[in-house]
């Protein structure tokens, strides 16, 4: 399986709800990707103001109408004024699924959007 985490940090005093609104029309469209491969997708607010997605594939890459998807692609649009910055985890779950398979991050993408323009890293695991 191929996982996928993002955890963001939002931005104080700010109105949320065009990201709320967002997310709330990923989730309502789900369905239409479950024969692309989509198993799960959890969202949580950890603490107030940081959020976080686990999303689960059971193909070895991303859907590519995940990427292509047009809400998604408005909250990625947004996240610059939302967030103030996001990790985005990318890994695999060895295993089988209904075992006790290990997660395995392969790869984080760290943004910070407080410069202009943001900063970008990448880091590879293992």
């Amino acid at each position: 399986m191929t996982a996928v985490g993002f955890f963001g940090d939002l931005r104080c005093q700010l109105d949320h709800g065009a990201i709320y609104d967002l997310e709330a029309q990923v989730v309502a469209r789900l369905g239409r990707y479950a024969a692309a491969g989509l198993l799960s997708y959890y969202d949580a607010e950890l603490e107030p103001r940081l959020h976080g997605n686990l999303v689960l594939f059971g193909t070895r890459e991303v859907p590519a109408q995940w990427h292509t998807d047009v809400v998604h692609a408005r909250a990625v649009a947004l996240a610059p004024r939302h967030y103030r910055c996001v990790r985005l985890h990318r890994g695999t779950v060895k295993g089988p699924f209904p075992g006790r398979g290990e997660l395995v991050v392969e790869r984080t993408r760290y943004l910070d959007f407080g410069q202009e323009p943001a900063w970008r890293g990448l880091r590879r695991f293992g």
